[in-house]
């Protein structure tokens, strides 16, 4: 399999992730903004921080940190997203399930989706620097700052 071929698998894979993950509610509850850092052998551990802006226009910062297996490398990543079945604020902190295909050589670009115990979903797309190689489903912990 040629390394153009993968990426088309990838992407596709990402497609489906995103399709399988449902969504509350139709219309986002609002976005979400996160800068991190991810570093890997085998199993990674990524941290960063991020805001949450509601429709109403009110933002909200949060800490996120958790792990993915078969990664390698070291990156930077900056999602942006929208986030859907958001209806109390209470219900956004907790840990979310990821469904993700992405590979960034130097830079690339990747989709997120990922839901948390409480039906909230967030849908991101991810553009990250370094060499990073994701293959397998991991999980984010979300805490108020």
């Amino acid at each position: 399999m040629t390394i153009k071929q993968m990426l088309r698998t990838l992407a596709a894979a990402a497609v489906v992730a995103l399709v399988a993950l449902p969504a509350s509610a139709d219309d986002p509850s609002g976005t979400v903004k996160i800068e991190g850092m991810a570093v890997a052998l085998g199993v990674s551990y990524s941290w960063g921080d991020g805001v949450l802006t509601m429709n109403d226009g009110t933002e909200h910062k949060f800490k996120v940190k958790g792990i993915s297996v078969i990664d390698v490398g070291m990156t930077s990543m900056n999602f942006e997203g929208e986030i859907y079945g958001l209806d109390k604020l209470d219900k956004f902190p907790g840990t979310y399930s990821t469904a993700q295909a992405g590979v960034a050589l130097v830079e690339g670009v990747g989709t997120v989706a990922m839901e948390n115990e409480n039906s909230v979903v967030m849908r991101l797309s991810s553009t990250q620097s370094g060499v990073r190689l994701t293959l397998a489903p991991g999980g984010l912990e979300v805490n108020w700052q």
